[in-house]
């Protein structure tokens, strides 16, 4: 088994805000999407589309069953802790840093529509 991608709902307010959040702090892009009964994202790492971001009409609707509501984070590995730093600064976003001695750091923030996003990093 391997990872494929990520589904997120998020309101007709919020669409453009994650879209462009993704894309600016890890560097994926808008990619092919085939049609769909909603408005959405493919957005890409490489050739993989690993975060496909769905637009919702009536978030409530939602709530229930299927949302990211009920998805507590996902989490990305990246190689260089101080450059995301710096990346987070630049983009003014609130984080919660953790170094440990014995097992890879994380950073902790939350994306525009408030789901908790996990970064590891190396033991330097």
């Amino acid at each position: 088994m391997r990872f494929n991608h990520f589904n997120l709902n998020v309101s007709a307010e919020q669409i453009e805000q994650v879209k462009q959040f993704y894309c600016d702090l890890f560097g994926l892009v808008q990619g092919y999407r085939p049609n769909t009964s909603r408005p959405g994202y493919w957005l890409y790492a490489g050739e993989q589309p690993i975060l496909h971001l769905n637009q919702i009409v009536d978030i409530d609707k939602t709530t229930a069953a299927g949302s990211h509501y009920s998805l507590d984070h996902m989490a990305f590995n990246l190689p260089n802790m101080a450059d995301f730093v710096n990346k987070l600064t630049k983009l003014n976003v609130t984080y919660d840093k953790r170094i440990y001695a014995d097992r890879p750091s994380q950073i902790f923030l939350y994306d525009p529509a408030g789901v908790k996003i996990e970064v590891q990093f190396e033991i330097e």
